[in-house]
């Protein structure tokens, strides 16, 4: 199948990001990666371990248990996520639409509902976050078979960059959020904080729709 654009001859990474710049798929694809990404490590990184101890009163063991299940989610994820994509749906856009979305209701239980939920149904929430989360890679796909030639490795790459900065923003916003309280960090400013991830994410997706979808090379039917 031909790429959604033409072959060029290879330019130099700016020409290629001076043009990727122009292109508003371009920014929807990165601002969907600087929030998935983002949101995971909200969990998995700086404040996940704070809100286990402090909202749900877990013990540092079993704050270590759970987030192991987002670990394993993510790994068991990622091949699935790619077989589905390639064999069962013949889209990338299908899976991260469906994933995504789902990120954000998960999300959303941190400002909130988490707290009220049975304790033997956290280790499939915190699973199933890694499995939404495990999506995210196939921006990276989709991100090649939407710009052809020198344009895919430039917009890859600025991909990756999109990535790592929201991995950094989303925290460090996050914190700022905790920190701006006279009485510091408590439960119910935890909860708030994640508004953000959740309110971000949601943003991102509503963006994401617009993106134009290359056919995926190699699908066929779910066995």
């Amino acid at each position: 199948l031909p790429p959604c654009a033409p072959a060029s001859a290879p330019r130099s990474f700016l020409a290629d990001w001076r043009e990727l710049a122009t292109l508003g798929d371009f920014w929807c694809l990165g601002l969907l990666a600087f929030f998935w990404y983002g949101s995971y490590m909200a969990i998995q990184g700086l404040w996940g371990g704070p809100y286990l101890e402090r909202v749900l009163e877990l013990d540092p063991l079993g704050s270590g248990r759970m987030l192991s299940m987002t670990a394993l989610g993510f790994i068991l994820g990622c091949p699935l996520c790619g077989y589905l994509s390639d064999r069962c749906f013949g889209s990338r856009k299908k899976v991260l639409l469906v994933a995504q979305f789902t990120l954000v209701l998960l999300l959303l239980l941190f400002t909130g509902p988490l707290a009220g939920l049975p304790s033997w149904s956290l280790p499939a929430v915190f699973f199933s976050i890694g499995l939404c989360v495990s999506s995210g890679p196939l921006l990276y796909a989709q991100v090649k078979e939407r710009f052809a030639g020198s344009m895919a490795a430039t917009a890859m790459a600025s991909l990756n960059f999109f990535v790592m900065l929201g991995a950094a923003v989303i925290q460090l916003l996050m914190g700022r959020m905790l920190n701006s309280g006279a009485g510091g960090v408590d439960p119910a400013a935890l909860q708030q904080a994640f508004f953000l991830p959740a309110g971000g994410l949601a943003l991102a997706w509503l963006l994401y729709l617009r993106v134009k979808e290359c056919p995926v090379v190699e699908s066929g039917e779910c066995l």
